[in-house]
C-alpha cells in the first residue's frame, strides 16, 4: 500500500510541476492588457453597445452600471434587459436611465419555448442595439474605466472577431475560497489560452461575463438565437466562431475586469452544475476520469500526509511512511506555489489552501450532480428554473419563473 502511495504521490507532484510550467508558458505567450497601456481608437470611434442581462440583480446591477458609466470611451450605449425581475432591479435601472441617457432599460418578454433565459435576454438586447460592436457583460461584473476603449483598440481594425478577457475572480467567502480556485485551475488547464487564440487549433472558449463581438460576425453566426437552447452559451458561441473560420482573442486582463461569480455554496453548486458536464462535451466516459483526477491531485496528498504523519508520531520512523509524508509535503507545497502564481498572474485568491481537500470533495460532488442530472434528464436548477437534461424547457415560461 505504501509503495502504491509513493508512486501516486510522485506522479501527482510531477504532474503539478508540469502543469505549473505549462501555465507559465501559456501566460507568457498570450496578450496582456493593463489599464495604463496605450490604446489606439479609430476615428471616429465606433459605437459600442453594452448589453447587460438582469434577472433579480438588485444587489449587484448598480455597481455594474456605475462602472460602465465611468468608462472613458466616448461612443457607448448601455442596454439593460430586465428579465422579468421580481425585486427592485427595474426600478434601480430606471432611475439610473433617467439620470444618464446612455442607459436604456428594456422590459424582457416572456420566455418562448425552446429558449433558455440568458440567451433570450441577450438576443432581445441586441435587437435594441445600434453599435458596430456588441459587448455582453454580466450584472456581477465590474469594469475598469479604460476597459471598453481597450477592447475597441484590441479588436479594430480587423484584429479579432470575438474578444474575451481573462478576469479577476473575487472569492471573499469561505466556500468561494474552498471551491473557486480549484475550478479555475481546471479551466486554465482544460482551455489553454494560447490554443484558444490559435486559428489552427480546435480549442475554443470565452468568458461569458465579458464578450466583445464584431457585430457583423455575431450576426453571421446567428447570434444568441443559434445557441438559444445552450446552457453554456458562451462556450458554444466561441466554438461557432472558431468553426466558421473567425478569430478569437483571449487577453489576460485581471486589472480591467473583475467579477464575483457566486456568493454562497448553493450558488456555487447550482452555477457550476449547469456548466460542468456540458463543458466536457457531455462525454460520459470522461466524467469518472476527471473525478478521479480531482481526488488524486487535490485530496490524496492531504489525506496521505495526515495519515503518514500520525503513523510516524505514533509508531516512530519508518522508511516508506516517511517517504509518503515527504512526497505529500512536496505535493502540497507545489499546490501552494501554483496558488501563489495564479494570484500573481490572474488575481485568484491565494487564501484557502487548507480548504483544498474540502473543495475537492465539493467539486467532485458538483461533477457527479451535473453528470447524473443531465444524463437522466432530471433537470439542472439555475435561478429558480429547472432545465430538463440541462437544456431549454419546451413550453412557455410562467409568470413567476426566473430566466
Amino acid at each position: 500500500m505504501a509503495a502504491l502511495l509513493i508512486v501516486l504521490l510522485f506522479i501527482c507532484a510531477l504532474c503539478l510541476l508540469l502543469s505549473l510550467l505549462t501555465m507559465m508558458r501559456v501566460a507568457e505567450g498570450i496578450p496582456h492588457a493593463h489599464p495604463d497601456a496605450s490604446c489606439e481608437i479609430p476615428a471616429p470611434p465606433p459605437l459600442v453597445s453594452v448589453i447587460v442581462p438582469a434577472r433579480n440583480e438588485e444587489r449587484r446591477i448598480g455597481e455594474c452600471l456605475q462602472s460602465l458609466l465611468e468608462q472613458d470611451y466616448p461612443a457607448m450605449e448601455v442596454i439593460v434587459v430586465d428579465d422579468r425581475s421580481t425585486d427592485g432591479t427595474a426600478a434601480l435601472v430606471g432611475a439610473m436611465s433617467a439620470a444618464d441617457p446612455r442607459v436604456r432599460l428594456v422590459a424582457g418578454a416572456d420566455l418562448p419555448p425552446g429558449w433558455l433565459g440568458k440567451p433570450h435576454a441577450l438576443w432581445q438586447g441586441v435587437r435594441h442595439a445600434a453599435g458596430e460592436y456588441l459587448c455582453f457583460v454580466d450584472a456581477d461584473t465590474r469594469l475598469h474605466p479604460r476597459c471598453v476603449g481597450m477592447a475597441v483598440s484590441l479588436c479594430a481594425p480587423d484584429k479579432a472577431d470575438l474578444l474575451t478577457f481573462g478576469m479577476k475572480v473575487e472569492c471573499p467567502s469561505f466556500w468561494e475560497k474552498a471551491v473557486q480556485p480549484l475550478i479555475l485551475q481546471m479551466i486554465l488547464a482544460w482551455f489553454p489560452a494560447d490554443k484558444i487564440n490559435d486559428p489552427s487549433s480546435e480549442v475554443a472558449s470565452a468568458n461569458g461575463p465579458f464578450l466583445f463581438f464584431r457585430r457583423a460576425v455575431y450576426e453571421a453566426l446567428g447570434g444568441h438565437e443559434a445557441v438559444r437552447e445552450e446552457i453554456v452559451e458562451d462556450l458554444e458561441l466561441a466554438r461557432k466562431v472558431k468553426k466558421a473560420g473567425y478569430t478569437i482573442l483571449w487577453v489576460l486582463a485581471p486589472e480591467l475586469v473583475r467579477i464575483r461569480m457566486y456568493q454562497s455554496l448553493k450558488e456555487i453548486w447550482e452555477g457550476w452544475s449547469k456548466n460542468f458536464y456540458k463543458s466536457m462535451g457531455e462525454r460520459l466516459w470522461l466524467a469518472p476520469i476527471v473525478a478521479a483526477g480531482i481526488l488524486w491531485f487535490f485530496l490524496l496528498p492531504w489525506v496521505a500526509g495526515a495519515v503518514s504523519l500520525a503513523a510516524l508520531v505514533g509508531s516512530g520512523m519508518d522508511g516508506r511512511t516517511a517517504c509518503v509524508f515527504s512526497l505529500s509535503l512536496v505535493t502540497i507545497t507545489a499546490a501552494k506555489v501554483i496558488r501563489r502564481w495564479m494570484h500573481t498572474v490572474y488575481g485568484v485568491t491565494e487564501q484557502g489552501l487548507l480548504l483544498q481537500p474540502l473543495g475537492a470533495l465539493v467539486v467532485v460532488g458538483i461533477l457527479v450532480n451535473s453528470t447524473i442530472r443531465t444524463r437522466l434528464g432530471k433537470g439542472l436548477s439555475w435561478k429558480g428554473r429547472a432545465y430538463p437534461g440541462g437544456g431549454a424547457v419546451s413550453r412557455p415560461a410562467q409568470g413567476g419563473e426566473r430566466a
